[in-house]
């Protein structure tokens, strides 16, 4: 962030030129991840307005699910607003250049992708899964909407692409959560008062608050 601009890491990347928004999807592209909500949510958009690019960062070769998505943005006409990216050492380009951070996942755990939008203070558009709730304060630094819901996804670019302080501010929020609750001291203190939580043991503060 500090040595690349986002402008310079926009002309790195694959795909049209240009003033574009960029909205960033990382992970293996699979049926779990559900990148096909992303291209239809980009199909209904792109009825009214063109000039935003999804990047699909995670195309594995040989996956029938990569060949179904690919597919789908044929079909839909969007061979210059969705593009599948390989799986690449240079996610930091995408992330840097980027002006939304989707994650459309039936499952996760505690999503590296989640947290690295956080570190480039991206606003981030999710389904609620798994440890989502920990890592993001939905209509402070991300929006949410429903597992397979593309109306509900497209509903949310288009309130981010809307307005752009908004969108900033988010982002600024993103990146606040990360550098201030991601920490390692934090961490311990969590684990910490879960490990004493299940021995019966009160903390310190726990005992002068009773």
């Amino acid at each position: 962030i500090r040595t690349v601009s986002k402008a310079d890491a926009a002309a790195t990347l694959p795909g049209p030129a240009g003033d574009r928004l960029r909205v960033v999807a990382v992970g293996t592209v699979c049926e779990r991840k559900a990148q096909h909500v992303l291209v239809e949510a980009a199909a209904a958009l792109a009825k009214t307005r063109r000039d935003f690019v999804c990047y699909l960062v995670g195309a594995r070769e040989g996956l029938p699910y990569l060949s179904y998505v690919r597919h789908l943005i044929r079909a839909r006409g969007l061979e210059d607003v969705v593009i599948p990216v390989p799986e690449t050492d240079r996610v930091w380009a995408f992330l840097r250049a980027a002006d939304a951070f989707v994650c459309a996942s039936y499952v996760e755990a505690f999503s590296l992708s989640v947290l690295e939008a956080g570190a480039f203070g991206l606003p981030v558009i999710s389904t609620p899964c798994g440890g989502l709730d920990e890592q993001v304060t939905w209509g402070v630094s991300g929006l949410k909407f429903g597992f397979g819901d593309a109306v509900g996804l497209a509903g949310q670019l288009g309130k981010l692409f809307a307005d752009a302080p908004y969108r900033a501010e988010m982002g600024r929020q993103s990146r606040a959560a990360f550098d201030l609750r991601l920490t390692a001291d934090g961490m311990l203190d969590r684990y910490g008062r879960v490990i004493l939580s299940a021995a019966g043991v009160r903390t310190a503060s726990q005992a002068r608050a009773a």
